[in-house]
């Protein structure tokens, strides 16, 4: 009776372990991804200033 009880903690012990490990992945997934999408947002946007100034060059 004794030894099952250990097992089913340690089972719980390792279920906890794998859900935290599954939580901190998705954080650092959405992290990157976020990351990712301020880049390309500040890269749009020297683009549409580089655009701006040639055009304002030209004219």
């Amino acid at each position: 009776m004794f030894s099952f009880l250990i097992i089913i903690i340690i089972i719980i012990i390792i279920i906890i372990i794998i859900i935290i490990i599954i939580i901190i992945i998705i954080i650092i997934i959405i992290i990157i991804i976020i990351i990712i999408i301020i880049i390309i947002i500040i890269i749009i946007i020297i683009i549409i200033i580089i655009i701006i100034i040639i055009i304002i060059q030209g004219f």
